[in-house]
Formats: C-alpha cells, structure tokens, sequence
C-alpha cells in the first residue's frame, strides 16, 4: 500500500513538471484605453516567443444608444486591422485579429493606435500596457 502511495505522488510531481514545462514560454498581454464614448482591449496570447494570437474588444461606453457599426483601425508593431461599417452587438465589437506563427511578437512596449468612426463621430487613441 505504501508503494502505490509513493508511486501516486511520484506521477502527480512529473505530470506537474510535464504541465509547467508546456506553459513555461507562454505570456499574456493586455493593453486598455477609454475615452468618454469607448472601452478597447486588446489581448495578445504569445507562445516560445515566436507566435502569437491577437483579440480586439471594443465597447460602446458613451451616453445615449451604442451605435450599430462602426468603423475602425487598429495599427501595431505586429499586425494592423481595418474594419469599414461592422456590425456591433449591443454595442460591443469581440474580433480575433488573428495569430501569426514564426513571426515578431507584440512587446511590452508596443505602441497600438485605434482609429474609431462612428454616426459622424471620431476617436482615437493610444493603448496602454496593464500591470
């Protein structure tokens, strides 16, 4: 009975080294911004350093009724997005940009500029890096 104790352990101590060597060269990133009408998030999920998945959200924070499209842009280092008359749900826009493998990865320090036009109204804004 001992042993079997003892072998338990054993095969729960490798798969959690098995486990935390698979996720070792993965990092997230989440850059935030807001101004008096939207919310904007964008994740960025790397993996060894050379690849990377990009999501956009965009919410709809201002006064009165979120519209129904939008357009926009979104520049960075790594990718770039454009998007002309999209249809938001409820006021909100969740958009994978995509995943690149082999490729430059988005840096703590990245600079990512959004571009937002909407019933004759535009915005832009700088986002930031959260702690």
């Amino acid at each position: 009975m001992k042993n079997n104790s003892i072998l338990i352990v054993m095969a729960l101590i490798l798969t959690s080294l098995v486990l935390t060597a698979c996720y070792s060269d993965y990092e997230e990133l989440s850059f935030k911004n807001e101004t008096d009408h939207w919310e904007v998030e964008y994740f960025v999920s790397i993996r060894g350093g050379d690849s990377e998945n990009v999501s956009l959200i965009m919410e709809y924070i201002g006064e009165g009724e979120p519209p129904e499209s939008i357009s926009y842009s979104v520049d960075a280092v790594t990718s770039s997005t454009r998007g002309g008359d999209i249809f938001i749900s409820n006021g909100v826009l969740n958009n994978s940009i995509g995943r690149c493998v082999d490729c430059e990865v988005t840096q703590e320090d990245a600079e990512i500029d959004v571009d937002i036009r909407w019933e004759g109204n535009h915005e832009r804004m700088m986002l930031e890096l959260e702690d």
